[in-house]
């Protein structure tokens, strides 16, 4: 059975908890987002986010898709996802990326270095958090990163998967291959998931890790409306954002086989948000009709 998780689109601010108490019973697990500012909307910070949706939605799985390494020193970090995952009883992901969005580090005073650092950046942080995980005290000193003896107890008696969102097939899916447990896939087609994942597979070859190891996560923003005719009038009206460059839309019909069919390629999981959010006319649509045909797969 594949698991479907719902996404929280950044921009809900205070809407974001009237929407998920509507929507959220349905799904398998909750992801948040990972923002400091954006241009034009307010958003809320993502720790603090995913610490109220782990009370009050008990039983689902939470993470973020995907936290800002550059955000957080990775041993505050790596103490941040211990004390999640023994509060949630397990239910923890730790969803991580290497940013994007030099805006609103520049904004904050953040350190937001260049792209291929930042995935070095990444993959050690992802290293060091998994040896904090052990309980032990550990000496640390590398390329970034410096600890003296730090110790991170509780540590979780079941390690929380590492989700990396990345797409780069030169450094970012190398940080995959790297250190991932999961990998996040911005879905759009299933040629171009087809075309990322050879790659992974590629440096899967390389590392000699076994790229079946890795369970694809596909993350997809959808517009999704009863007809054709419907979803047009839906997207000139300007009340959903685009989904071009992050998504899927469709009727339900043609959703579902977009997804079904990257799963057939090897997706083991969808998380889905929705362009209309916070309407939950589309989220509840794709309930009825396109959830329980995913879930029987």
């Amino acid at each position: 059975m594949v698991d479907v998780g719902l996404s929280v689109y950044s921009g809900l601010g205070a809407e974001t908890v009237p929407y998920l108490d509507s929507c959220a019973g349905r799904f398998d697990s909750i992801w948040l987002p990972d923002h400091l500012q954006t241009n034009v909307e307010g958003v809320m910070e993502g720790w603090t986010l995913l610490s109220f949706c782990a009370g009050r939605y008990p039983g689902k799985t939470v993470g973020h898709q995907v936290l800002c390494n550059q955000f957080r020193e990775s041993a505050v970090l790596a103490k941040m996802a211990a004390t999640a995952q023994v509060l949630t009883g397990g239910r923890f992901v730790l969803g991580i990326g290497a940013g994007w969005h030099r805006g609103e580090a520049d904004a904050y005073g953040l350190d937001f270095p260049g792209f291929p650092e930042r995935i070095d950046r990444l993959i050690e942080a992802i290293a060091l958090i998994r040896q904090l995980w052990t309980g032990e005290p550990i000496h640390h000193s590398g390329r970034f990163y410096e600890t003296t003896g730090a110790v991170c107890l509780p540590s979780p008696a079941s390690l929380p998967p590492v989700m990396v969102g990345a797409s780069g097939e030169r450094h970012g899916l190398r940080a995959v291959a790297t250190s991932a447990d999961w990998w996040n896939h911005i879905f759009r087609s299933t040629d171009e998931y087809s075309a990322k994942a050879a790659t992974l597979r590629r440096h899967c070859d390389d590392l000699g890790r076994d790229p079946a190891e890795i369970r694809h996560v596909l993350g997809t923003q959808i517009s999704i409306a009863e007809t054709d005719s419907e979803l047009r009038r839906l997207i000139s009206s300007g009340n959903v954002r685009s989904v071009d460059r992050n998504g899927i839309s469709g009727t339900p019909d043609r959703v579902y086989s977009q997804l079904a069919e990257a799963i057939d390629a090897g997706a083991r999981m969808v998380i889905a948000g929705f362009a209309d959010s916070p309407s939950t006319v589309g989220t509840e649509l794709f309930v009825d009709q396109v959830l329980p045909r995913l879930e029987a797969l």
